[in-house]
């Protein structure tokens, strides 16, 4: 089994401004005055607020318990071992903090308190871990554990915890509020774009892909596989990459059809990594690091060519 994964969530939006829409008029953007001017500040919000919370899972989350973690081995060998040198603290608290705090655009209408609520909540728990884990910076340096055994960073272990466990409760909550609002504001910018099926077809191996991903380490996690639920699931994936194939791009650049080519080809090599991973459980019933990482690697990619063919 896999320990410490990453949580994933779905993060590829597009931020695209194309002029004279004919809009559907269910999409509620379309009744709001400057709609196409109110989607786009969802989508950048969006954007920036996935950005963060990006960084605080690779950071605030993952490095912050990771030094606690090294802090406690430090502790347990230091008795044995006087020379040795206590842990380097975490990179992210020598860099800047992040910029002004993010307002919730207009646009995300009646939901917007409760999205920004959610928010706030994530970014407060971000400040208790830091809090925290510049507190036993202070701790290990100045060896403060030998007086009280190290029972100061237990206690801050179990509060580091506490505040992740409420940070992806919150997480949790704000894209299940906002995701369906940004779908609607991506729809209305999408209406008369030349991209548009290609763009759609390839948000929908994104989102596939991004949930095999994470049916893979929710499994890994429970420590039990249901091979089948991947299958289905893989065959999915496969049968919208065969249509994705046949899409033409409808537009002079060819730089658009190069990229979008791309795509398709880190989709293929997702397939492959997704083929190693289920061939290992259903002649093991466990896959390796390698396979994972193989795995997560062909989706990275999969954005990062998505994101080229977009921008």
């Amino acid at each position: 089994m896999i320990k410490n994964m990453k949580y994933s969530v779905l993060l590829f939006v597009i931020l695209l401004f194309v002029g004279c829409h004919s809009h559907n008029s269910d999409n509620p953007f379309s009744k709001m005055a400057n709609g196409t001017l109110q989607a786009n500040q969802v989508i950048d919000y969006y954007n920036q607020a996935f950005d963060r919370y990006q960084t605080y899972n690779n950071s605030y989350l993952q490095a912050g318990t990771e030094y606690l973690e090294s802090v406690a081995e430090f502790i347990e060998k230091k008795a044995s071992n006087p020379l040795l040198k206590k842990p380097f603290e975490p990179f992210y608290m020598l860099q800047t903090p992040p910029p002004s705090p993010l307002e919730a655009p207009v646009g995300l209408g009646t939901q917007r308190d409760s999205i920004a609520r959610e928010w706030q909540i994530m970014e407060n728990s971000v400040q208790e871990m830091c809090k925290q884990v510049q507190q036993i910076v202070k701790y290990a340096t100045a060896e403060d554990f030998k007086d009280d055994n190290g029972k100061l960073l237990e206690q801050v272990r179990t509060q580091n915890l506490e505040q992740i466990v409420r940070y992806r409760d919150a997480s949790e909550k704000f894209f299940a509020l906002i995701n369906p609002i940004v779908e609607q504001a991506e729809a209305y910018t999408l209406e008369k774009n030349p991209l548009k099926e290609p763009i759609l077809s390839s948000k929908r191996l994104l989102t596939q892909a991004d949930e095999f991903l994470e049916i893979v380490e929710l499994q890994s996690e429970n420590g039990k596989f249901e091979v089948a639920t991947l299958e289905e699931l893989y065959q999915k994936i496969t049968q919208e990459a065969t249509k994705s194939k046949k899409l033409t791009i409808a537009t002079e650049d060819a730089k658009r059809k190069v990229f979008f080519d791309e795509f398709n080809r880190e989709t293929e090599n997702f397939l492959g990594a997704a083929r190693r991973l289920l061939r290992a459980l259903k002649e093991k019933q466990s896959f390796t690091g390698d396979d994972y990482q193989l795995l997560s690697a062909a989706y990275q990619r999969m954005i990062n060519s998505y994101n080229d063919f977009i921008d």
